[in-house]
């Protein structure tokens, strides 16, 4: 449909509130919207802190926002949005933007059920855990995936909300308590980084992997795009796998009085 200029100019300026991967993920709006004359749309990516992607690979990142700006992608670095009013994006600074498309891609944050519980919380809300994955002062109770502050002991750093390292907290989770169960010992956490893979749009993506007879590769364009599908696929089916595994799982001893 026709729209007036003015109307038209301030719909087609998308801007993107940071952080973390989500903002690079729907940067593949630039791909996504054809009908779009490249021309006059414009893509502006609003970050908070001094760089995009925090907690990713620092090389990739910088990468990732050069690739992104060789296709007419703008960044505006440490401008924090703090209000957004009549279509006006108000900054921490004064600084202030007209637009009618503001895409809030502000990260994630852990699910709300142990808020206002007597555990403690950490960075995004996540319950803080011991090397076991043990809720700290509820040696009885495991926390893993999104909800768990885990800690990275080569770097002391929260480990990413990913789904390589969910899938291991919870085989560890499980091995643990089975062993706490039968008197065994217990194996604290060491997360094992397989690689990162981030989407740069529809047939894009950068990222590395880490190779036990090459170390660690770093990939970028169509051949990491595949990666990404492949490895989306893997964690499909390792949810698959798993599920066939749930009834037989090793069973508990008799307790006193049982047969």
């Amino acid at each position: 449909n026709e729209v007036g200029n003015g109307v038209k100019e301030r719909c087609i300026h998308f801007f993107f509130n940071d952080t973390a991967t989500t903002e690079i993920y729907t940067l593949s709006l630039h791909d996504a919207l054809p009908i779009l004359d490249r021309k006059e749309a414009e893509i502006i990516v609003l970050e908070a802190t001094d760089k995009i992607l925090p907690g990713s690979d620092p090389k990739m990142a910088t990468e990732a926002q050069a690739e992104l700006e060789n296709r007419g992608v703008d960044f505006w670095i440490e401008h924090k949005v703090v209000a957004y009013k009549e279509g006006i994006i108000h900054f921490h600074n004064g600084d202030k933007l007209a637009s009618d498309t503001l895409i809030w891609t502000g990260g994630v944050r852990a699910g709300g059920l142990m808020k206002g519980k007597k555990v403690k919380l950490g960075p995004q809300g996540r319950v803080k855990v011991d090397v076991y994955l043990r809720v700290e002062n509820y040696p009885n109770v495991f926390a893993i995936g999104d909800n768990a502050l885990a800690l990275n002991p080569k770097t002391s750093q929260p480990m990413p909300m990913a789904a390589q390292f969910a899938l291991g907290q919870g085989r560890l989770a499980a091995e643990n308590l089975f062993a706490e169960l039968t008197g065994k010992k217990m194996r604290p956490y060491r997360p094992k980084v397989m690689g990162e893979v981030l989407s740069l749009g529809r047939h894009l993506a950068m990222g590395w992997v880490s190779l036990p007879w090459a170390g660690k590769r770093r990939f970028l364009g169509f051949t990491g795009s595949l990666l990404k599908r492949a490895i989306s696929e893997k964690h499909l089916l390792l949810l698959w796998k798993e599920s066939r595994n749930w009834t037989g799982v090793p069973q508990l001893p008799p307790g006193p009085g049982e047969n």
